[in-house]
């Protein structure tokens, strides 16, 4: 049976088994081919080098959890050739904790953050038996305010579901009231639904618009509340021989304003602003994959 911790947000019990997202490889090995990557790079699970000057180190980026042990992601950074020798000279040696900090790039986008530019860190060097610690300095960064201050075992949660296929469950609910086409009067379909994570909270509430007459095109909103702030971000999607496509909607395109206690309608701006703008693409995409009627609509059936 799994360990459960509780949220210090909602007191609510979660699963605290596998409870850390670790990335394997730096962004940029991991995008390569097997072909480049067996050219250009050479390293083992914690040390890499890609093209002979760029040099990478494995560690953990540590969360403070009120009242839990600390939640850690799995990353990789970016260090000079100079610092890379010293660590890996030093990888083995016991004493290494009381090397000074080291000055490194992060080298992995993490989910549902934000920064204005690349994410600067320092590495802090632990014992021959644990990986080193990575703390961020870029102040703008929202990891430097998560670690900082503190995340709730639900932000752990969301990290670490990140890159499951079955993180969502989408629930079709009522056929609202229908209405007409402006240009060729025919109906528009209008639905609603909600998304939900795997401990069954909503994560998600949407309302679709599907116009009968235009196949393969719809329009979507989709409603969150993620650090107590609901709003809502509208976005047009359309299945054509590029596949399946979507447009971040700006308020003099959306036929929507306001959803009441779900949130007023945000402009492209702010939801480009938005620190889970990703999250929004990836409802859309589990929507678009699992909602019967948009699914008819788009020619997914």
């Amino acid at each position: 049976m799994s360990e459960l911790i509780k949220c210090s947000c909602c007191d609510k019990m979660l699963p605290a088994n596998q409870m850390e997202l670790t990335f394997g490889l730096p962004d940029e090995i991991f995008a390569l081919s097997e072909q480049d990557m067996e050219k250009r790079t050479e390293g083992s699970t914690d040390l890499y080098v890609l093209d002979g000057n760029r040099f990478f180190v494995r560690g953990l980026l540590p969360f403070p959890i009120e009242g839990q042990n600390d939640y850690c992601l799995g990353a990789w950074a970016e260090v000079s050739e100079e610092d890379f020798d010293k660590i890996e000279e030093l990888w083995d040696v016991d004493v290494r904790a009381d090397e000074p900090r080291i000055k490194a790039m992060l080298s992995n986008s993490m989910p549902y953050t934000l920064s204005d530019g690349p994410t600067e860190l320092e590495i802090q060097l632990q014992d021959s038996k644990s990986r080193p610690l990575f703390y961020v300095t870029t102040q703008n960064s929202t990891l430097y305010n998560e670690q900082s201050k503190g995340i709730t075992a639900h932000r752990a949660f969301e990290y670490t579901t990140y890159t499951k296929k079955d993180k969502f469950s989408v629930f079709e609910e009522d056929e609202l009231e229908s209405t007409s086409c402006g240009c060729c009067e025919s109906e528009i379909k209008l639905f609603c639904g909600r998304v939900e994570n795997q401990l069954g909270d909503v994560e998600a509430d949407y309302w679709l618009r599907v116009p009968t007459g235009h196949p393969n095109k719809f329009t979507v909103a989709i409603s969150i509340s993620k650090n107590d702030f609901p709003r809502v971000a509208v976005l047009y999607g359309e299945n054509n021989e590029d596949g399946l496509t979507y447009w971040i909607q700006d308020l003099d395109n959306s036929p929507w304003e306001d959803f009441g206690d779900y949130g007023k309608v945000i402009g492209r701006d702010d939801v480009l602003a938005d620190q889970y703008k990703a999250f929004y693409f990836d409802v859309v995409d589990k929507i678009s994959a699992s909602d019967t009627r948009l699914k008819a609509q788009i020619g997914r059936n």
